[in-house]
């Protein structure tokens, strides 16, 4: 659309665009960061106008303050191909002029402004309001008598000869046209000449191929005087007249490029363009300030892409002066613009956003069920059976070795099953631990589990130590179990013992064996002697209590002291931990001498025992033993107290 040199078609094109895709918006940029093919925004309020243009729109007048004029561009028939004819104006045209300036460089200012309205037309195809043009510039602007344009071989091309045919005229001409000249003014036969030399640009090669140089012709514009005061008067009505054939075009570039050539020649201190309804349509005084990407691109003649956090992504791409772009362009800048395009990014941020949300949820959610599925998995598989060993343990730490396995252990499990499995089977073998217990003596599980531990060394050798060896035999058992069933006879002889192992610990001893109807027990410390009788005595009475009336049950016992041999006695795969010597075997002779409900004591007893308050020892015949050479001297103790007991009973 732009090579086509159609602003308006660029502008439609544009605003297309925009409607097609709502989120983008497109603008555009001169080669100075200004704004170009912007739509119009809604006329202002009058009362937000200044007062001069406010003026000059109602009255369509031209009014002047100081130095400051408006101008009303009117609307002439001419324009009414593109402006509503019933509309009187086109817009005003502020001008506030440097006329200092505009007086001392009349000349040179004079040639810039008319060269480059020239310009302008010719860039716009309209050739044909040249003379048109040329004439109403005379017409309205005395000081100027004559504008004519030749081509490179001198002939008159467009508007009026300021001189007829003649040697010096025919010089300045050929003299403008070589290589390198600049403008000028000279005076020839009485007439003071600007003439402005026109380089064959790029642009117009298409139009002036007979050219045949670097030049494709000359503008001479031809002076009068000036009266005092007259080169502001004389400035305006150029612009004037300038602008208005400018803008029969219907091209708004070339509007504002002939105001920015105006503008840069410093002989304007304002120079603003406003249309029919108070728009400002172009200030060429004004420095623009683009965005910041825009420049840059400008700047650097790259694309630019920039981010403005999570609402908009802008890119900014230069339009590069192609060569086929320079018709209208020229070739003296290496950009023509810049394009803006910013899209806006809400949306996809917020669907963005929202997909993250979305996936956090459910993330989340993800890691709650898996975390819910591995608890219960866990607390299956690994807390209950581990809660289920801890209490098992606590119990068994209590000594309550008859609680409930873990259930669901097996050795083939994992690890939590196998822990489980060895639980068990610690649990049963603290079982069967216990159980045997009962069938040895407290010497016996403790030398065991001392080995156990490493802290006793279990050998067969045994030790010496001093000890009291307790015997009772249960009297008229014989002739008891001659005339009772078995089962019953073993009732009342576990009743019997039952009653006897009692006594036996709560006087501190340790039953070292049942042998049928016979106890041994065994008491170690130094006052071994004095709780073995007291034992002795009392076991009396206790089998007494635990017999039933028709029984004829009763105890002998016999109670020796000293020095013994303590250890395991057997084999290596079956061991009895006992005592044995001569101690023993006098025990146990005592007893088998001892009368029913007799305690009979040796000598060592009776002289280790002290004093007891409620025993009395009563010396009797010394008694040949078995396996003893000589009578030993034997001892008979009873209790007082049970002794009153059983006769008040």
């Amino acid at each position: 659309a732009m090579i086509g040199g159609n602003g308006i078609l660029v502008s439609e094109l544009i605003q297309s665009a925009q409607r097609a895709i709502p989120n983008v918006s497109i603008h555009v940029f001169d080669t100075k960061g200004a704004p170009v093919f912007e739509p119009r925004g809604p006329a202002p309020a009058p009362n937000t106008l200044p007062a001069a243009v406010r003026a000059t729109l109602a009255d369509a007048t031209r009014t002047a303050a100081g130095e400051l004029i408006h101008r009303p561009v009117l609307n002439e028939p001419r324009c009414h191909e593109c402006h509503d004819a019933k509309a009187a104006l086109r817009g005003v045209l502020a001008i506030e002029l440097d006329a200092t300036r505009a007086e001392q460089h009349r000349d040179e200012i004079l040639g810039v402004v008319l060269t480059d309205a020239f310009e302008q037309v010719m860039t716009a195809k309209k050739t044909e309001l040249l003379d048109g043009y040329f004439a109403e510039l005379k017409e309205r602007v005395p000081s100027i008598r004559d504008v004519a344009v030749y081509d490179s071989s001198g002939s008159l091309t467009f508007g009026s000869s300021p001189s007829g045919p003649s040697e010096p005229w025919t010089a300045v001409l050929e003299s403008a046209m070589k290589p390198g000249i600049k403008p000028h003014t000279v005076e020839i036969e009485g007439m003071k000449l600007r003439i402005v030399p026109m380089p064959l640009e790029k642009r117009c090669i298409a139009c002036h191929e007979e050219a045949g140089g670097p030049v494709r012709g000359a503008l001479v514009v031809s002076l009068a005087p000036l009266v005092a005061g007259g080169a502001s008067a004389e400035l305006e009505g150029v612009i004037d007249t300038s602008l208005r054939t400018i803008m029969m075009s219907a091209l708004g570039r070339l509007v504002t490029r002939y105001l920015a050539t105006v503008s840069d020649t410093k002989a304007t201190r304002q120079l603003r363009l406003y249309d029919a309804e108070g728009r400002l349509y172009y200030d060429a005084i004004a420095v623009p300030t683009p965005p910041q990407a825009v420049a840059a691109a400008l700047a650097t003649q790259r694309g630019m892409v920039s981010h403005d956090g999570n609402n908009s992504l802008t890119v900014v791409v230069p339009l590069l002066n192609e060569p086929r772009c320079q018709t209208c362009h020229g070739d003296d800048q290496p950009v023509r613009g810049a394009i803006e395009i910013r899209a806006s990014t809400d949306r996809a941020a917020r669907a963005r956003q929202e997909a993250v949300s979305n996936a956090v949820r459910f993330g989340i959610l993800t890691v709650l069920i898996v975390f819910v599925l591995l608890w219960f998995a866990l607390k299956r598989i690994v807390v209950d059976p581990v809660k289920r060993i801890g209490e098992l343990a606590d119990e068994i730490g209590q000594g309550n070795l008859t609680a409930t396995e873990v259930r669901d252990a097996g050795p083939s499990g994992d690890e939590v099953a196998r822990l489980g499995t060895r639980m068990n089977e610690m649990v049963r073998g603290l079982r069967a631990k216990l159980h045997l217990e009962k069938f040895v003596s407290k010497g016996t599980a403790e030398a065991a589990r001392g080995a156990a531990s490493g802290n006793i060394a279990f050998t067969r050798e045994g030790v010496r130590t001093t000890c009291t060896v307790l015997f009772t035999d249960i009297r008229g058992f014989t002739a008891f179990s001659e005339h009772v069933e078995p089962e019953k006879v073993v009732g009342m002889l576990n009743r019997m013992l039952e009653a006897q192992a009692a006594v036996v610990e709560k006087f501190g001893g340790d039953i070292d064996k049942f042998v049928g109807d016979e106890l041994m027990a065994v008491f170690h410390g130094d006052d071994g002697p004095s709780r073995a009788v007291q034992c002795a005595v009392e076991m009396i009475y206790a089998v007494e209590k635990a017999r039933d009336g028709e029984e004829a049950i009763a105890v002998g016992a016999g109670i020796a002291y000293g020095d013994v041999v303590y250890g395991a006695i057997g084999s290596e795969q079956r061991m009895d931990f006992t005592v044995i010597g001569d101690v023993v075997n006098t025990g146990a002779r005592l007893c088998s001498r001892a009368a029913a409900s007799e305690v009979l004591v040796s000598a060592p007893v009776f002289e280790n025992v002290g004093t007891l308050e409620d025993i009395l020892f009563e010396r009797v015949e010394p008694l040949l033993l078995k396996g003893k050479s000589e009578p030993l001297d034997t001892y008979r103790a009873a209790s007082t107290r049970m002794s009153q007991q059983r006769g008040n009973s």
